[in-house]
């Protein structure tokens, strides 16, 4: 998960095709909150140098844009399911031995996972390995701290009075024969 300071790193390195503009707090809280917590700083980093060197800079590059770029490349490193079941062959015949159904998932996983050839096989065979600790689910994460950025209300950013008076029923242009809920004679 990145953290503020990376999240500041990436958006400085964003904003500088844009007029070094200052990165404010909502600036950096939004970032955070729309950046795919399981992406790494590099591939970030990657995804603003490859943005950039494609684009004129006329165009803003978003935390949006940087989830669908890293899915992308990741996508594009993995393993086909054809490509897996000629690797799982492959080992079938290194072991002398056909993979049971639950050796074939964790092969299946670890290298769609985009582990290595080596370390998937050792997920398949080794029940204890680490490997299966490494692509067994997890749960998300949740952002660190007294609250996490989730639970950030509109008074944190300045904005209670502006929230509240936009979404407040305006009576005036309702009408003097609106009744509230509960108020039918």
């Amino acid at each position: 998960m990145i953290t503020p300071k990376q999240a500041a790193a990436i958006l400085t390195k964003i904003n500088l095709h844009h007029g070094n503009m200052p990165i404010d707090d909502f600036a950096l809280a939004t970032f955070l909150e729309e950046i795919d917590p399981h992406v790494t700083v590099d591939e970030c980093m990657e995804a603003v140098r490859s943005y950039y060197a494609q684009n004129a800079g006329d165009k803003w590059l978003t935390a949006g844009k940087i989830n669908a770029m890293v899915r992308a490349k990741r996508d594009a490193l993995r393993p086909s399911d054809w490509q897996v079941q000629e690797e799982s062959r492959q080992l079938e015949e290194v072991l002398g031995r056909v993979l049971t159904p639950d050796e074939f998932w964790w092969f299946r996983r670890a290298r769609r996972g985009l582990l290595s050839l080596e370390r998937s096989a050792r997920a398949a065979l080794e029940p204890a390995s680490e490997e299966r600790r490494l692509i067994a689910v997890k749960p998300r994460v949740e952002c660190s701290g007294s609250r996490g950025l989730s639970q950030l209300s509109a008074a944190d950013f300045g904005l209670r009075g502006v929230l509240e008076s936009s979404h407040a029923p305006n009576r005036e242009i309702m009408g003097s024969n609106t009744q509230e809920k509960g108020e039918h004679e």
